[in-house]
């Protein structure tokens, strides 16, 4: 069976899902996270996904046959079963490369073959590949040519060779052969690559392809021809930017001395990667132009100015880092942020980087703010709480919801009063405001606040907590963190009435649309949390005969194990078969 659509859709329970169970990285960096996620904690065992029965012996089948359209159909689903992780489809390389030996394949089919063996790794398969590649067009060498340079594939080499010595190349096959030269460092191939980049009437990116092989394939000597081309008087942007390349990988005084010329280049497409090149060499190169670096309008220029700095830390700088986490560009600004996170690991440095937050935090500028409630939140630093506060009312949906995170990890008592009043009013817009016109980031900001009362133990919080049970699948955040901060503030204090509403919608499942699973598991923990046992009995029967791989059933089994109730058998995860490929053995048939 051939199918011609195989994305598989998802549905947005799933993607709610996947949004709630993300866990923050174990490194430098610090993301939002959800503490309802993780307390209480129980694993939910995940579901085996495995290919249809006879799926590879059906396409390593298929290889052989006549039919163009099965040969590609089969090739591209190995090729993406190989993708999504399925074991076994190396073993289909043999019937492969056959595949590719044909000399009647159609282009197409073997642009499929061709596509699942670079998949698969098959180098065996290069020598095949490589004389295909001299009969096909141009499209299937821009697949073939790049994979035969990453598998150093020597016969080709040559065949790159003629093709840079020949002026009359297809321009997208000459930079091909380039690209190929400079990635096995062909150094035959030197000579002619330096006569391109010469030769000031060559296309330009036949010239900076050109460059850019010499480099990679010269790690020293070029220093002559890059000068020459810096000081011709008719030089232009590309005459800078093939004198870059040509050095890039040249530590030579000279080579530095060049790379300082072109660091103060107008022009950042030439400035970033010789200040790059210095960094490599010695970050203090860098450091009397970090300054001027760090106001260019490129990113890549600016991120070189900080990598200075971060490089060679002193108290003095630690403040400039700083500043850098209100840059324009999000990667530049987290970078800075990571790197104070590390300082701060350092006694000589710890202080000046919760000063320096804590300026940056006081700003007004958006991106900072953001910044700087991530790193002080993961520094513990309470200081930070008043200013926090404060920032629960931004207009930016980046920093209303970030401070309200950080005032949960950081649970300074003094904020108490600013996060009530915050969820209360917060709580009144999304219940008085259509979807689309509730503020962005209202729901994940009242889903950190309830959080944050709830750590703190507000039982102030409960009245509004309360208001947040009613069914609206459009704001899991919110809805679930008040469900949790419930069962927190409510710990052993059964309430009959909230703990029936929780089983209402812990049931709620056969409805259009049904209640969220992350809802459903707040609710089932909550009643666990209070001791509810008047829902004990209700608990098992949701639950059924068996506890089943969902984290609402385990959610359940908590609750139910808190209470001393009476557990079903665990059934193991669900076999799931992975369907809609381009062609799959079709599914066993029903008895009638």
């Amino acid at each position: 069976m051939i199918n011609t659509r195989f994305p598989i859709g998802r549905s947005i329970a799933v993607l709610l899902c996947a949004v709630f169970l993300a866990r923050p990285a174990v490194s430098e960096d610090i993301e939002t996270d959800f503490l309802m996620m993780s307390d209480p904690a129980f694993d939910v065992p995940v579901a085996e996904t495995v290919l249809p029965p006879g799926a590879i012996r059906l396409w390593r089948d298929m290889l052989s046959r006549p039919e163009p359209d099965l040969i590609k159909a089969a090739a591209e689903s190995i090729a993406i079963a190989h993708t999504e992780g399925f074991p076994g489809l190396n073993e289909s390389s043999p019937e492969l490369t056959k595949a590719l030996e044909n000399a009647g394949l159609h282009p197409d089919a073997a642009y499929a073959v061709c596509r699942a063996l670079i998949v698969l790794d098959a180098r065996d398969s290069a020598d095949a590949m490589f004389s295909l590649s001299k009969t096909h067009g141009t499209a299937f060498r821009q697949l073939v040519e790049p994979t035969l340079a990453e598998w150093d594939d020597r016969p080709i080499r040559e065949e790159w060779r003629n093709r840079i010595a020949d002026a009359d190349a297809p321009r997208r096959e000459l930079l091909l052969a380039c690209a190929g030269a400079g990635r096995v460092n062909d150094e035959p191939a030197l000579p002619l690559l330096l006569e391109i980049v010469r030769s000031p009437a060559r296309p330009a990116d036949v010239r900076l392809a050109a460059a850019r092989a010499a480099g990679e394939i010269a790690q020293t000597g070029l220093e002559p021809d890059a000068a020459r081309l810096a000081d011709e008087a008719s030089r232009g942007l590309i005459d800078d930017l093939c004198a870059v390349f040509f050095i890039r990988n040249h530590t030579s005084a000279e080579a530095q001395e060049l790379f300082l010329r072109f660091a103060r280049h107008e022009n950042p497409t030439v400035a970033a990667p010789a200040l790059r090149a210095l960094l490599e060499i010695d970050a203090a190169l860098v450091l009397p132009l970090a300054d001027e670096a760090l106001t260019n309008s490129d990113a890549k220029v600016r991120q070189c100015g900080l990598d200075a700095y971060t490089a060679l830390p002193t108290v003095g700088r630690i403040a400039l880092i700083a500043d850098i986490m209100d840059d324009p560009h999000p990667d530049v600004r987290r970078s800075a942020r990571r790197a104070l996170r590390r300082f701060s690991e350092t006694e000589a440095f710890e202080q000046a980087v919760r000063k320096g937050g804590m300026e940056i935090l006081s700003h007004d500028g958006w991106r900072g703010q953001e910044q700087a409630a991530l790193l002080l939140a993961a520094l513990d630093h309470d200081a930070a709480a008043s200013r926090l506060v404060e920032l629960l009312e931004s207009e930016r949906a980046e920093v209303m919801v970030t401070a309200a995170w950080a005032l949960r990890v950081l649970a300074d008592e003094t904020a108490r009063d600013g996060l009530l009043d915050r969820a209360q009013r917060m709580t009144e817009h999304v219940l008085s405001t259509r979807h689309d016109d509730r503020l962005p980031g209202s729901d994940h900001q009242l889903g950190h606040l309830f959080e944050a009362l709830a750590v703190l133990g507000d039982v102030r919080a409960i009245p509004v907590m309360q208001r947040h049970i009613r069914k609206d699948v459009r704001r899991p955040a919110s809805r679930a963190g008040a469900i949790w901060g419930l069962g927190r503030l409510l710990e052993d204090q059964p309430e009959e009435a909230l703990a029936a509403k929780l089983m209402g919608r812990l049931t709620d499942v056969n409805s259009i649309p049904p209640e969220l699973d992350v809802v459903r598991r707040m609710c089932a923990v909550t009643i666990g949390r209070m001791n509810a046992v008047s829902q004990l009995e209700a608990l098992e029967a949701a639950l059924g005969k068996y506890i089943v791989a969902s984290a609402p059933d385990h959610a359940m089994v908590w609750a139910i194990r808190r209470m001393n109730g009476q557990l079903p058998p665990v059934l193991p995860p669900p076999t799931l078969v992975r369907r809609n490929w381009p062609i799959e053995p079709a599914p066993p048939r029903e008895d009638r």
